[in-house]
């Protein structure tokens, strides 16, 4: 069985350059937990290798690690702060933990420099809707969809949800119009007609399986 001091005398026959190679090389045969073994011998490191910390980040993204993966992100962006994609990945890792509030600053502030990244776009409208924006998330799945190329895997999705969200508001305002007739039809002849109040659409549960889904997987561009 192997030792502690055999495990440290492994780790030093090889430069940090190689270990992240074969943690890199371990990821494409499916090996996750051989490489993060290797990677967070890597984030100790004096002389850690560009790109450790979003490897690592996004590893921990795939086990649902949303706390270890948004401090995995935040310490990329320290030595490289305009990586766009770990700047948007920090932002999910916060919005799965449940700190939407953290997760929208960051993608706001992410979209006023780069204002028609889609991965940001799709995920700020999503948010945006399920608290009821609806204008809001029209304007991000609008500004996407028309600059987005076909194939992003975002642009599908962002149709998909401009179409739920139109068929609510469709809904919606059937109701609100269907309201007062209803309210008349069941007045008692000697009782005068009450005006009903305006019906209120109920914020729309858009966050399909599909777009759950879509949280799991890596962010493309």
């Amino acid at each position: 069985m192997a030792t502690q001091s055999d495990t440290h005398a492994w780790f030093d026959s090889f430069e940090s350059d190689e270990l992240f190679a074969l943690a890199q090389l371990d990821l494409e045969k499916g090996n996750t937990g051989e490489a993060l073994w290797k990677l967070k011998r890597l984030t100790d490191a004096a002389d850690t290798p560009p790109g450790v910390f979003s490897v690592c980040g996004q590893i921990y993204v795939q086990l649902g690690l949303w706390d270890r993966a948004q401090q995995m992100f935040q310490k990329h962006l320290v030595l490289h702060p305009e990586s766009v994609g770990e700047m948007f990945q920090m932002g999910l890792a916060h919005s799965n933990a449940g700190r939407g509030s953290e997760a929208m600053k960051i993608w706001d502030n992410l979209l006023q420099k780069y204002p028609t990244y889609p991965p940001a776009l799709f995920y700020r409208a999503l948010m945006r809707a399920n608290q009821g924006q609806i204008a809001a998330a029209r304007n991000d799945l609008d500004v996407l969809v028309k600059y987005a190329a076909v194939d992003n895997p975002f642009f599908k999705q962002a149709k998909e949800l401009l179409q739920n969200l139109d068929f609510q508001m469709r809904s919606a305002n059937a109701s609100a119009a269907a309201a007062p007739a209803a309210a008349i039809a069941t007045t008692k002849p000697d009782a005068p007609a009450k005006p009903a109040a305006p019906a209120k659409p109920a914020a729309p549960d858009v966050l399909t399986a599909r777009a759950r889904n879509a949280y799991k997987t890596e962010p493309k561009e």
